[in-house]
């Protein structure tokens, strides 16, 4: 399956366009929450 989060992370340092989510540690429902929230609709 490979490392999704990191190549994530390669994508967005060499400029390239990519959903927005959340690569934080924190994968607990609050927080997750929050960062949903955050991002929007």
């Amino acid at each position: 399956m490979g490392m999704k989060d990191a190549a994530k992370r390669l994508m967005i340092d060499a400029g390239v366009p990519v959903t927005p989510g959340y690569l934080g540690e924190g994968q607990y429902g609050a927080m997750l929450q929050a960062e949903a929230s955050a991002i929007g609709p």
